[in-house]
């Protein structure tokens, strides 16, 4: 639903039913910005993020609760329901992952929740008769009669995007000038986790075994990292993440990292969610955080071990002038099954797509 003042300054100034963009003038009564809009989809969710516009009252209640309360830190909240740093309190907070049991979480339905793939081929549907109530078919029965491949055809791992022409193929921009939400630098800044905002792609710090500390993951995996100074909160771990490069404690704060901060008068993100969310939405059905096919490179070097602290010496060779080093390629599908055993080599072959030994 979108409600416009019918206020224009000339008919041949806008078009009719254009939202009117110009200042108000209150002695005219001509101008002023549109009103909020109240997002309803009459189609099927393109992503499941789109539900974050779900209201969360039934309708005889929303025309009284829909109200807009702009704040500073949409994480900074005092209930997931309520309205301090919320910008959109007719809505149901996911950002809200305040620590303990206080802390509602609700994004991590989101690992739980998906879109069927546009692509065919993408799942195998079992017979609907067969599975309808048969013994030990409780998981598949209608409307859940299918088995994905695992597969996501068309989609992007923005982890291991390097080239900002990648990340602008991914935007939908055509020109070097065109601003995504983030652009690549700030996405970049995100996925090395540390460091100061703007720093660039590559940015090493010896406090860090990785210039890639908090790339997209599952909402689970905040902790799942070697170092204390590497954890995050599991919100920050996915498309919810906030814009703070370096972890500001167990507790996301700040604005989301994907969300849409500024825009004209009839594309307001602080009067509308539908603005403010919709790159956070577009992204989930473009990328997604796994991939199946690997390019893999090794290169193996020979140094001389400290026997007492384990630490590496000098590499073997390196005096002489006769340093080998041996590398090789390899293009992994793990979207293949086969077994696995420590120390046995099963089918672990038919994975292993291409093999080069580079001399």
């Amino acid at each position: 639903l979108s409600m416009t003042p019918m206020a224009t300054t000339a008919p041949s100034d806008e078009l009719v039913g254009a939202p009117n963009s110009s200042v108000f003038d209150p002695l005219t009564g001509v101008g002023g910005a549109p009103f909020p809009w109240l997002t309803w989809n009459n189609r099927p969710f393109v992503s499941e993020l789109e539900l974050m516009l779900v209201p969360r009252f039934p309708a005889w209640q929303l025309p009284q609760k829909f109200s807009l309360t702009p704040g500073d830190d949409p994480y900074a909240v005092t209930s997931a329901f309520g309205t301090t740093g919320n910008h959109y309190p007719h809505l149901l907070n996911f950002f809200d992952n305040r620590t303990g049991s206080v802390g509602a979480h609700f994004y991590r339905v989101f690992e739980y929740l998906g879109v069927p793939s546009r692509f065919i081929g993408t799942e195998t549907w079992l017979n609907k008769t067969t599975f309808a109530n048969g013994v030990g078919t409780d998981n598949f029965h209608p409307p859940f009669n299918r088995i994905p491949a695992f597969r996501e055809p068309g989609r992007v791992n923005p982890n291991t995007i390097y080239d900002d022409r990648a990340w602008r193929a991914l935007s939908g921009l055509t020109d070097t000038t065109d601003f995504a939400t983030p652009d690549e630098l700030a996405w970049s800044d995100s996925r090395r986790g540390y460091g100061t905002a703007g720093s660039g792609i590559i940015s090493i710090n010896d406090a860090y075994p990785t210039i890639f500390a908090n790339p997209l993951r599952s909402s689970g995996s905040g902790r799942l990292v070697p170092l204390a100074t590497m954890v995050r909160a599991d919100i920050d771990c996915t498309l919810l993440r906030s814009n703070l490069i370096t972890p500001s404690g167990p507790a996301a704060s700040g604005q989301p990292n994907f969300a849409t901060t500024s825009g004209g008068t009839h594309i307001d993100p602080d009067r509308n969610p539908y603005f403010r969310y919709q790159s956070i939405q577009r992204l989930s059905n473009l990328v997604t955080p796994r991939s199946n096919v690997y390019a893999v490179w090794i290169t193996v070097g020979m140094f001389e071990v400290d026997p007492v602290s384990g630490g590496l010496g000098q590499e073997i060779g390196s005096e002489t002038g006769e340093v080998q080093r041996h590398r090789a390629f390899y293009m992994i599908d793990r979207s293949i099954p086969v077994a696995y055993e420590p120390g046995e080599n099963h089918n672990v072959d038919r994975a292993i797509l291409v093999r080069r030994f580079v001399e």
